[in-house]
């Protein structure tokens, strides 16, 4: 449950506040209320990452370019209190939703034979919804989640502009689309430099996470099927 709309928090801060931060706080105070022994797995962001040519740690200075930025942050110190599991993370994948990902709002951009608007200096290495469910599947079924806590980087190997993420994904089909920046179309500040260390994860969770090149290529056989 979020509010990922980047416009929408920076415009609507008290509203969007209500679901980013009061909500894992209330689900913390619940908890602790009832004495309910379980643990709590907190989606957050890549986005407070902003430092060039670097692999983004854990222990990475959290860069605030945004008010959904410090709204995920307020909640992680939440959910840490709690000894909760953080997965810093950027999805994408096909989703029922009425909030499309990336590949989603692609796929849209073509169906609906619209000039896309790709940015050439964003650069992140997100993981798909589907590979996202059978990792946290697999974690809840052997139970190893119980015994760890606190900030993990999730994704995919090695990092890509959104620009190659888009060509790669929809390369064999025809459309038209230009390159930009990403600061010449939005006007809310947005963070660039999200690529992620994500070796805590597989170290700490013993399993090995795919390359961003597979996970383009198995998803967009998804979106071909459909």
């Amino acid at each position: 449950i979020a509010q990922t709309d980047i416009d929408f928090c920076e415009k609507y801060k008290k509203k969007s506040n209500l679901i980013n931060v009061n909500i894992v706080d209330n689900i913390v105070l619940i908890k602790k209320k009832l004495n309910i022994d379980t643990k709590i797995l907190h989606f957050s962001t890549d986005h407070m990452y902003d430092k060039k040519n670097i692999k983004n740690t854990e222990n990475s200075k959290n860069i605030i370019n945004n008010h959904y930025t410090k709204q995920k942050l307020k909640s992680e110190r939440i959910a840490l209190k709690d000894n909760a599991i953080i997965f810093r993370i950027n999805f994408f994948g096909f989703s029922k939703s009425k909030n499309e990902t990336f590949t989603g709002w692609l796929a849209s951009k073509l169906k609906k034979k619209e000039k896309l608007t790709l940015f050439d200096n964003v650069y992140f290495n997100p993981i798909s919804l589907r590979t996202l469910c059978k990792i946290i599947n697999k974690l809840i079924k052997n139970k190893s989640i119980f015994s760890k806590s606190g900030i993990y980087n999730l994704g995919s190997k090695n990092s890509i502009t959104k620009k190659d993420f888009a060509l790669k994904f929809l390369s064999n089909r025809n459309f038209k689309y230009s390159v930009t920046k990403i600061e010449n179309v939005c006007k809310v500040k947005r963070s660039k430099f999200m690529q992620m260390n994500i070796s805590k994860f597989e170290k700490n969770f013993k399993q090995k996470l795919p390359s961003i090149e597979k996970e383009i290529i198995d998803e967009k056989e998804m979106y071909e099927k459909i």
